[in-house]
């Protein structure tokens, strides 16, 4: 997600709502809140959140930087559900970096 992309504008481009559970409805911020994503991983500064939309493993991945400017809710989100990335979910090098810096 680009900065200053508001949870209601990723949510519709995506497709996926993030905010809300789909199943039963529960919201960010109810007690029994459970996010809809299968899993969530922490790249340290991107996090990847992996959607499963149908039976056939059809999805949605989102990539979120985490940084100033991307929605407030969303980075909470992610960062509650995030576990460390495995090291063979590793993010690849940057443009211009070489790997594993």
């Amino acid at each position: 997600m680009a900065p200053d992309t508001g949870g209601d504008a990723m949510e519709a481009a995506a497709g996926v709502p993030v905010a809300t559970n789909m199943v039963e409805g529960s919201r960010w911020g109810d007690p029994d809140f459970e996010p809809s994503f299968e899993w969530a991983e922490d790249h340290g500064g991107v996090f990847e959140l992996l959607f499963v939309l149908t039976d056939d493993g059809g999805g949605v991945t989102l990539f979120v930087p985490d940084q100033q400017g991307i929605d407030p809710t969303l980075l909470a989100i992610a960062s509650r559900y995030a576990e460390p990335a495995k090291a063979d979910h590793a993010m690849p090098a940057q443009a211009g970096q070489p790997a594993g810096r």
